[in-house]
């Protein structure tokens, strides 16, 4: 399990930049958004505080033209759980 607790602001960033790599490559620029409590520790870091829980997941929001195309995208990304979809 992951977690920044006792890391360095350094660390976090490299660690974070490697997944966002991961993610683009995955998805394309810009087509998500890191949501949840690895943004937090993000801002944590920045502003030199420790976080208050670890974690293991990374949360992204994602928009898609249709369902096909985000479950299209879902199975570009491995295992989900926890998909949480709603239609605009």
């Amino acid at each position: 399990m992951k977690t920044f607790r006792n890391s360095t602001r350094d660390e976090v960033f490299t660690f974070l930049e490697t997944k966002i790599q991961e993610a683009d490559a995955l998805l394309g620029h810009h087509s998500y958004m890191m949501i949840g409590s690895y943004v937090r520790d993000l801002h944590l870091s920045r502003a030199d505080m420790p976080s208050p829980r670890g974690t293991q997941d990374l949360d992204l929001s994602l928009v898609a033209e249709n369902f096909e195309g985000f479950e299209r995208t879902l199975e570009r990304l491995g295992p989900s759980h926890g998909v949480i979809t709603r239609e605009l």
